[in-house]
Protein backbone atom coordinates (compact mmCIF):
# COMPACT_ATOMS: atom_id res chain seq x y z
CA UNK A 1 0.00 0.00 0.00
CA UNK A 2 1.41 3.08 -1.10
CA UNK A 3 1.46 6.21 1.83
CA UNK A 4 1.08 9.71 0.68
CA UNK A 5 2.95 11.97 4.01
CA UNK A 6 2.39 15.72 3.79
CA UNK A 7 3.92 17.74 5.65
CA UNK A 8 1.34 20.62 6.16
CA UNK A 9 1.64 24.10 7.67
CA UNK A 10 -1.91 26.05 7.76
CA UNK A 11 -2.14 29.70 7.72
CA UNK A 12 -5.04 31.91 7.86
CA UNK A 13 -5.30 34.42 5.48
CA UNK A 14 -7.65 37.60 4.24
CA UNK A 15 -8.64 36.36 1.01
CA UNK A 16 -9.43 33.24 -0.82
CA UNK A 17 -8.18 31.68 -3.77
CA UNK A 18 -7.76 29.43 -6.23
CA UNK A 19 -8.18 27.17 -9.00
CA UNK A 20 -7.45 27.48 -12.63
CA UNK A 21 -6.32 24.23 -13.26
CA UNK A 22 -8.56 21.10 -14.22
CA UNK A 23 -7.15 18.19 -12.28
CA UNK A 24 -8.43 15.44 -10.11
CA UNK A 25 -8.10 15.19 -6.45
CA UNK A 26 -5.63 12.53 -4.59
CA UNK A 27 -8.10 9.35 -3.08
CA UNK A 28 -5.40 7.62 -1.60
CA UNK A 29 -5.37 5.46 0.94
CA UNK A 30 -3.37 6.98 4.02
CA UNK A 31 -2.47 10.39 4.89
CA UNK A 32 -0.25 11.35 7.35
CA UNK A 33 0.34 14.59 9.31
CA UNK A 34 3.49 15.53 10.76
CA UNK A 35 4.26 18.77 12.66
CA UNK A 36 7.36 20.39 13.04
CA UNK A 37 7.80 22.19 16.33
CA UNK A 38 8.95 25.52 14.46
CA UNK A 39 7.88 27.76 11.93
CA UNK A 40 9.00 26.09 8.32
CA UNK A 41 10.34 28.57 6.01
CA UNK A 42 10.32 28.29 2.16
CA UNK A 43 11.92 24.94 0.58
CA UNK A 44 12.04 21.24 2.61
CA UNK A 45 13.84 18.06 1.74
CA UNK A 46 13.37 14.17 2.79
CA UNK A 47 16.35 12.57 3.68
CA UNK A 48 16.96 8.49 4.76
CA UNK A 49 19.91 7.69 7.32
CA UNK A 50 19.95 3.80 8.60
CA UNK A 51 16.25 3.37 7.78
CA UNK A 52 14.53 6.48 9.47
CA UNK A 53 13.25 9.50 7.51
CA UNK A 54 13.70 13.09 7.92
CA UNK A 55 12.58 16.15 7.26
CA UNK A 56 15.00 18.55 6.43
CA UNK A 57 13.38 22.57 7.02
CA UNK A 58 14.62 25.96 7.83
CA UNK A 59 13.36 27.96 10.55
CA UNK A 60 14.00 31.44 12.35
CA UNK A 61 16.40 29.87 14.29
CA UNK A 62 18.27 27.86 11.63
CA UNK A 63 18.26 24.43 9.61
CA UNK A 64 16.71 21.38 11.42
CA UNK A 65 16.24 17.64 10.84
CA UNK A 66 12.79 16.28 11.77
CA UNK A 67 12.62 12.85 12.69
CA UNK A 68 9.63 11.84 11.28
CA UNK A 69 9.22 8.50 13.25
CA UNK A 70 9.99 10.21 17.18
CA UNK A 71 9.12 13.78 16.01
CA UNK A 72 12.26 15.06 17.76
CA UNK A 73 13.85 18.06 16.30
CA UNK A 74 17.89 18.30 15.46
CA UNK A 75 20.06 21.55 14.47
CA UNK A 76 21.98 21.34 11.59
CA UNK A 77 24.76 23.91 10.54
CA UNK A 78 23.34 27.11 8.34
CA UNK A 79 20.83 28.98 7.80
CA UNK A 80 19.70 28.11 4.39
CA UNK A 81 18.72 25.72 2.11
CA UNK A 82 20.06 22.23 3.91
CA UNK A 83 19.31 19.45 1.18
CA UNK A 84 20.67 15.57 1.40
CA UNK A 85 21.28 12.89 -0.54
CA UNK A 86 21.82 9.78 1.80
CA UNK A 87 24.25 10.58 4.25
CA UNK A 88 25.70 13.47 2.61
CA UNK A 89 24.46 17.08 3.31
CA UNK A 90 25.08 20.11 1.69
CA UNK A 91 23.82 23.42 2.29
CA UNK A 92 25.42 26.95 1.37
CA UNK A 93 27.08 29.37 3.97
CA UNK A 94 28.03 33.10 3.67
CA UNK A 95 31.52 33.42 3.78
CA UNK A 96 33.67 36.45 3.91
CA UNK A 97 36.54 36.24 0.98
CA UNK A 98 38.46 39.78 1.27
CA UNK A 99 35.69 42.56 0.91
CA UNK A 100 32.99 40.57 -0.80
CA UNK A 101 30.72 37.60 0.95
CA UNK A 102 30.52 33.83 -1.01
CA UNK A 103 27.74 31.32 -0.59
CA UNK A 104 30.05 28.55 -0.71
CA UNK A 105 28.83 25.14 -0.35
CA UNK A 106 29.52 22.81 2.58
CA UNK A 107 29.23 19.11 2.37
CA UNK A 108 28.62 17.42 5.92
CA UNK A 109 27.80 14.22 7.17
CA UNK A 110 23.96 13.96 7.78
CA UNK A 111 24.00 11.40 10.43
CA UNK A 112 26.70 12.86 12.22
CA UNK A 113 25.36 16.56 12.31
CA UNK A 114 22.27 14.71 13.55
CA UNK A 115 23.92 12.80 16.36
CA UNK A 116 25.20 16.21 17.47
CA UNK A 117 29.00 15.76 16.84
CA UNK A 118 31.75 17.89 15.40
CA UNK A 119 30.11 20.94 12.72
CA UNK A 120 33.45 20.54 10.97
CA UNK A 121 32.38 20.14 7.11
CA UNK A 122 33.54 17.01 5.65
CA UNK A 123 34.69 19.34 2.36
CA UNK A 124 33.61 23.31 1.32
CA UNK A 125 33.89 23.78 -2.29
CA UNK A 126 35.18 27.44 -2.86
CA UNK A 127 34.48 27.11 -6.52
CA UNK A 128 30.68 26.53 -6.84
CA UNK A 129 29.07 29.42 -4.93
CA UNK A 130 25.95 30.17 -4.88
CA UNK A 131 21.99 29.39 -3.43
CA UNK A 132 19.25 27.36 -4.36
CA UNK A 133 21.52 24.06 -4.37
CA UNK A 134 20.42 21.06 -4.92
CA UNK A 135 22.44 17.51 -5.06
CA UNK A 136 21.46 13.95 -6.43
CA UNK A 137 23.18 10.54 -7.50
CA UNK A 138 24.29 10.64 -10.95
CA UNK A 139 22.28 7.61 -12.43
CA UNK A 140 21.48 6.24 -8.90
CA UNK A 141 25.60 5.93 -8.66
CA UNK A 142 26.44 5.86 -4.64
CA UNK A 143 29.59 7.44 -5.43
CA UNK A 144 29.08 9.78 -7.61
CA UNK A 145 27.34 12.86 -6.80
CA UNK A 146 26.07 16.06 -8.82
CA UNK A 147 25.86 19.29 -6.61
CA UNK A 148 23.80 22.36 -8.56
CA UNK A 149 23.50 26.10 -7.69
CA UNK A 150 22.51 29.31 -9.11
CA UNK A 151 24.70 32.01 -9.12
CA UNK A 152 24.69 35.82 -10.95
CA UNK A 153 26.61 33.78 -14.00
CA UNK A 154 24.03 31.44 -14.31
CA UNK A 155 22.92 27.93 -13.31
CA UNK A 156 26.32 25.93 -12.02
CA UNK A 157 27.12 22.34 -11.99
CA UNK A 158 29.77 20.04 -10.30
CA UNK A 159 30.64 16.37 -9.98
CA UNK A 160 31.91 15.05 -7.17
CA UNK A 161 33.41 11.39 -6.07
CA UNK A 162 32.00 10.34 -2.28
CA UNK A 163 32.96 7.13 -0.87
CA UNK A 164 30.41 6.44 1.80
CA UNK A 165 32.66 4.26 4.15
CA UNK A 166 35.70 7.00 4.87
CA UNK A 167 32.94 9.96 4.28
CA UNK A 168 35.61 11.08 1.79
CA UNK A 169 34.13 13.89 -1.00
CA UNK A 170 36.49 16.07 -3.34
CA UNK A 171 35.76 17.48 -6.86
CA UNK A 172 35.41 15.06 -10.14
CA UNK A 173 34.85 18.02 -12.59
CA UNK A 174 35.34 21.28 -13.01
CA UNK A 175 32.50 23.77 -12.26
CA UNK A 176 30.58 24.12 -15.21
CA UNK A 177 27.70 26.81 -16.06
CA UNK A 178 24.99 24.57 -17.99
CA UNK A 179 22.01 26.10 -20.61
CA UNK A 180 23.93 29.58 -21.40
CA UNK A 181 21.86 31.82 -22.80
CA UNK A 182 19.03 30.90 -20.72
CA UNK A 183 17.66 32.50 -17.68
CA UNK A 184 16.30 30.21 -15.37
CA UNK A 185 15.48 30.80 -12.05
CA UNK A 186 15.50 28.55 -8.27
CA UNK A 187 16.84 25.42 -11.03
CA UNK A 188 16.65 21.82 -9.03
CA UNK A 189 18.03 18.81 -10.11
CA UNK A 190 15.99 15.77 -10.94
CA UNK A 191 16.12 12.74 -8.66
CA UNK A 192 18.91 10.92 -11.56
CA UNK A 193 20.78 13.99 -12.10
CA UNK A 194 20.42 14.62 -15.28
CA UNK A 195 18.00 16.91 -15.33
CA UNK A 196 16.66 19.83 -13.86
CA UNK A 197 13.48 21.70 -13.51
CA UNK A 198 13.53 26.05 -13.22
CA UNK A 199 11.46 28.66 -14.13
CA UNK A 200 12.40 30.08 -17.25
CA UNK A 201 12.68 34.16 -17.17
CA UNK A 202 12.22 34.45 -21.35
CA UNK A 203 9.13 32.38 -21.63
CA UNK A 204 7.36 33.07 -18.29
CA UNK A 205 6.99 29.53 -17.52
CA UNK A 206 8.46 26.61 -15.69
CA UNK A 207 10.36 23.95 -17.35
CA UNK A 208 11.68 20.24 -16.95
CA UNK A 209 14.80 20.25 -18.99
CA UNK A 210 17.32 17.49 -19.74
CA UNK A 211 20.58 18.32 -19.35
CA UNK A 212 22.92 15.14 -19.87
CA UNK A 213 25.75 12.99 -18.41
CA UNK A 214 27.55 15.85 -19.27
CA UNK A 215 25.88 18.87 -18.74
CA UNK A 216 26.34 20.25 -22.35
CA UNK A 217 22.53 20.00 -23.13
CA UNK A 218 19.54 21.62 -22.71
CA UNK A 219 16.61 19.91 -24.05
CA UNK A 220 13.30 20.81 -23.07
CA UNK A 221 10.89 18.15 -22.22
CA UNK A 222 7.50 19.30 -20.67
CA UNK A 223 6.41 23.11 -20.12
CA UNK A 224 4.47 23.96 -17.15
CA UNK A 225 2.80 26.37 -18.76
CA UNK A 226 3.00 29.03 -15.72
CA UNK A 227 4.99 29.58 -13.06
CA UNK A 228 4.67 27.05 -10.66
CA UNK A 229 6.93 26.91 -7.08
CA UNK A 230 10.36 25.11 -7.16
CA UNK A 231 9.39 21.53 -8.83
CA UNK A 232 10.61 18.27 -7.60
CA UNK A 233 11.20 15.53 -10.75
CA UNK A 234 11.65 12.22 -10.98
CA UNK A 235 12.92 11.22 -14.10
CA UNK A 236 12.01 7.38 -13.31
CA UNK A 237 8.35 7.90 -13.10
CA UNK A 238 8.01 10.90 -14.91
CA UNK A 239 6.60 12.77 -12.36
CA UNK A 240 6.96 16.65 -10.99
CA UNK A 241 5.82 17.65 -7.83
CA UNK A 242 5.11 21.22 -7.79
CA UNK A 243 2.71 24.42 -5.80
CA UNK A 244 0.93 27.18 -7.58
CA UNK A 245 -1.28 29.82 -6.07
CA UNK A 246 -4.01 32.22 -7.97
CA UNK A 247 -1.43 34.71 -7.00
CA UNK A 248 0.88 33.56 -8.90
CA UNK A 249 -0.74 34.49 -12.14
CA UNK A 250 -0.37 38.09 -11.57
CA UNK A 251 2.24 38.44 -8.81
CA UNK A 252 5.08 38.83 -11.57
CA UNK A 253 6.97 35.58 -10.26
CA UNK A 254 7.59 36.52 -6.89
CA UNK A 255 4.38 34.56 -5.35
CA UNK A 256 6.03 30.77 -5.53
CA UNK A 257 8.76 31.66 -3.95
CA UNK A 258 7.68 33.51 -0.77
CA UNK A 259 6.90 32.46 2.44
CA UNK A 260 2.95 31.68 2.91
CA UNK A 261 1.87 34.18 5.34
CA UNK A 262 2.83 36.97 2.52
CA UNK A 263 0.37 34.94 0.36
CA UNK A 264 -3.24 33.59 -0.41
CA UNK A 265 -3.48 30.24 -0.30
CA UNK A 266 -0.84 27.73 -1.88
CA UNK A 267 -2.15 23.91 -3.29
CA UNK A 268 -0.09 21.16 -4.62
CA UNK A 269 0.04 19.21 -7.42
CA UNK A 270 1.69 16.24 -9.25
CA UNK A 271 1.98 15.90 -13.40
CA UNK A 272 2.58 12.90 -15.21
CA UNK A 273 5.29 14.94 -17.93
CA UNK A 274 4.77 12.21 -20.59
CA UNK A 275 0.86 12.38 -20.91
CA UNK A 276 0.21 15.50 -18.90
CA UNK A 277 -2.38 14.19 -16.39
CA UNK A 278 -2.52 16.10 -13.42
CA UNK A 279 -3.47 15.70 -9.67
CA UNK A 280 -4.16 17.90 -7.25
CA UNK A 281 -2.44 16.61 -4.04
CA UNK A 282 -4.25 19.78 -2.05
CA UNK A 283 -7.58 21.38 -1.52
CA UNK A 284 -6.88 24.74 0.50
CA UNK A 285 -9.06 27.69 0.35
CA UNK A 286 -7.30 29.41 3.58
CA UNK A 287 -4.08 27.31 4.23
CA UNK A 288 -1.29 26.50 2.38
CA UNK A 289 0.24 22.97 0.75
CA UNK A 290 3.86 24.38 -0.50
CA UNK A 291 7.25 22.76 -1.81
CA UNK A 292 5.97 18.91 -2.10
CA UNK A 293 8.71 16.48 -3.07
CA UNK A 294 8.48 12.70 -3.62
CA UNK A 295 10.84 10.33 -1.29
CA UNK A 296 13.00 8.34 -3.43
CA UNK A 297 10.80 4.95 -3.56
CA UNK A 298 8.14 7.55 -5.21
CA UNK A 299 5.70 6.18 -2.00
CA UNK A 300 5.76 9.52 -0.35
CA UNK A 301 4.86 13.22 -1.01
Amino acid sequence: MNTIAILTMSILFQQSAYSKLNCSWFDGPEVTKICPKKKPRYFFDLAKIDGTEYILYISPEGNIALNTETGLESSLPGKFDPVAVGDLLTVPRNIKVGVEWDYQLHFYSLKDQIAGDDEKPLFVDTELTGVYQSISNIESNQEEVRALVESEDGVKIRDYKYNKSTSVIGPKTKVKIICKGRELKTPKLSSDGLHITGYDIQSSSSKVIYIGRDGHSCDEIYDFGTLVGKADYNHKDRKAHFHVSAQDLNYGGAGAYSEPARLTSFNSFTVNTDTGEMTQISKNSYSASYYPLASKDSNKI
